[in-house]
């Protein structure tokens, strides 16, 4: 339930069957609110859960040593797919960044946000840029069926 409002959260209860056989639980923890706690005693070095990352990006000194899309590892790299001057592992890899992101991407030019994120030693903005490209390719995908004019409302200020 909403803490606030009181009424059932959306996810109440959606993924108990999935975390059912994890060592966790989600429980209140007095004056912090929801957290992740153990249900059972946790082994060093078990592991407790695997999953793929929602949202990668490479490093500029793995730029064309990993996919760019799954950052697996590239064996030799001069025998991979490439698209957009990016490196892949398979053309599963290029289909499902050219679904997500990739187009975007590179009508974008990002390499000014790269070159200021290599001088700065960080990645966070290159993962949330690519955030903002697949929620922009996805919309675009969406609304291509659309009417391409702007609402009157938006006309108006």
């Amino acid at each position: 339930r909403c803490r606030l409002c009181s009424v059932a959260a959306p996810f109440d209860g959606l993924f108990d069957a999935e975390t059912a056989s994890l060592p966790l639980r989600v429980a209140k923890v007095p004056e912090a609110g929801n957290g992740v706690l153990a249900s059972k005693g946790i082994k060093y070095g078990e592991r407790i859960l695997a999953e793929k990352p929602r949202l990668v990006f490479p490093t500029s000194d793995r730029l064309h040593s990993v996919c760019y899309h799954c950052l697996t590892n590239l064996p030799e790299p001069e025998s991979t797919p490439i698209a957009g001057g990016h490196t892949f592992c398979s053309d599963t890899c290029v289909a499902a960044a050219q679904s997500s992101f990739l187009n975007v991407e590179e009508a974008a030019d990002m390499a000014s946000l790269r070159q200021h994120c290599d001088d700065a030693g960080e990645r966070f903005p290159l993962l949330a840029a690519r955030l903002a490209c697949e929620v922009i390719q996805h919309e675009a995908t969406q609304t291509e069926s659309r009417p391409k004019e702007a609402p009157d409302e938006w006309l108006h200020t």
